[in-house]
């Protein structure tokens, strides 16, 4: 798959990328406090409203039908700061992690079963859908001076830094290093060279490679999944308190974060949390 000039953030998603586990550990997504600084600047402020009226020209079907014909992302997976780095291993890791985020938002994934048996019977009228959508590790028309050719796909060990370059542009970039934080996404990507970043313990599952170990409980893949909502144009369910919206007409308000494996009958707001979304 090549490169494209794309133009992200047109299209309001319903991921239900669900992650059951029994760990309390709590770390954080940061695209929040990357936006509302970024907001503070007029033009940014001003695109981002562009963005967010043109999002709102779409819309959801009723209910998951078939997607015969998805719209294809070309996806840049880049490994930055690695020690000792296994090129065939992160290979096959990037592409581990692209098959969890194409289940996932194709509706797809094997724990969508809790959403249908169990979990659905609180939200009537909230459907999960298929986004029509499919990310692919490009393999073809590279940028040159990265010693990749056709049929390479687009994996970068320590050839990057940082989470934008426009050598990249028409990517969906994906740079994995050491933050801290879980990830963070600008809200609503441009496609431009910019991207999502997922730190080296949240990126993909199993046992990874050297300087890429996801570590429980965040080890399912479902960081990215979360981070690329937000590329495009998804906010987080909760805010600070409840009179903050994500949005999403069928979306709960929420009052705050939860963590760990909360009850599907946790509640704020008046009213059941979305959580599994």
């Amino acid at each position: 798959m090549s490169r494209v000039s794309l133009t992200f953030g047109l299209t309001f998603l319903l991921l239900l990328s669900i992650q059951f586990n029994s760990f309390a550990q709590v770390r954080n997504c940061i695209s929040q406090d990357l936006h509302e600084e970024n907001m503070l600047n007029p033009d940014y402020a001003k695109a981002f409203n562009e963005k967010v009226q043109k999002a709102y020209t779409y819309k959801l079907g009723d209910e998951k039908v078939l997607c015969p014909n998805p719209v294809l992302i070309p996806i840049a997976v880049h490994f930055q700061g690695i020690t000792n780095p296994d090129l065939n291993c992160l290979r096959a890791l990037a592409q581990n992690q692209i098959d969890i985020l194409n289940n996932d938002t194709q509706g797809s994934n094997a724990d969508i079963s809790n959403w249908i048996n169990n979990d659905s019977q609180n939200f009537p009228g909230v459907n999960y859908s298929e986004t029509c959508l499919e990310f692919c590790i490009a393999n073809q028309s590279h940028p040159s001076g990265y010693g990749l050719i056709n049929g390479d796909p687009a994996v970068t060990v320590n050839q990057t830094t940082g989470s934008f370059d426009s050598e990249w542009s028409g990517y969906l970039n994906v740079w994995v290093r050491n933050i801290g934080a879980l990830g963070f996404s600008p809200l609503g990507g441009d496609g431009d060279g910019d991207g999502v970043t997922i730190d080296v313990e949240a990126f993909g599952s199993g046992a990874g490679c050297n300087g890429v170990v996801p570590d429980p409980p965040y080890d399912l893949g479902r960081t990215l999944t979360h981070e690329v909502g937000h590329y495009l144009l998804l906010n987080h369910i909760w805010g600070s308190g409840c009179s903050v919206d994500d949005g999403i007409a069928d979306t709960p308000d929420q009052a705050s974060s939860n963590s760990g494996c909360p009850s599907s009958t946790a509640s704020s707001c008046g009213s059941l949390d979305l959580h599994m979304n």
